[in-house]
């Protein structure tokens, strides 16, 4: 595997669910915001739409007992740690 090149001061990073960069990149954001880089999220939904084997049902908002809440906390316990701009 190529190493991923370093040349770069900001990136953006999309993804469809809040807490799908923290299971995927969590690793390489930190890395690359400690070394100064400024890498900003996009977060395309708040995680309501259903998680694999999990109805959508399960997976709304608190207020119709989902777990979309919970995704959203793992994401922002992760930002204070991953400093995503």
């Amino acid at each position: 595997m190529e190493p991923f090149p370093e040349n770069w001061q900001r990136a953006v990073a999309v993804v469809a669910h809040p807490d799908d960069l923290e299971y995927g990149m969590a690793s390489a954001i930190a890395r690359f915001t400690a070394a100064g880089k400024h890498v900003a999220y996009v977060l395309v939904t708040s995680g309501e739409a259903g998680i694999d084997g999990l109805s959508p049902e399960r997976s709304a908002p608190a207020s119709r007992g989902g777990t979309a809440p919970q995704r959203r906390g793992r994401r922002c316990r992760a930002g204070r740690i991953l400093r995503p701009r």
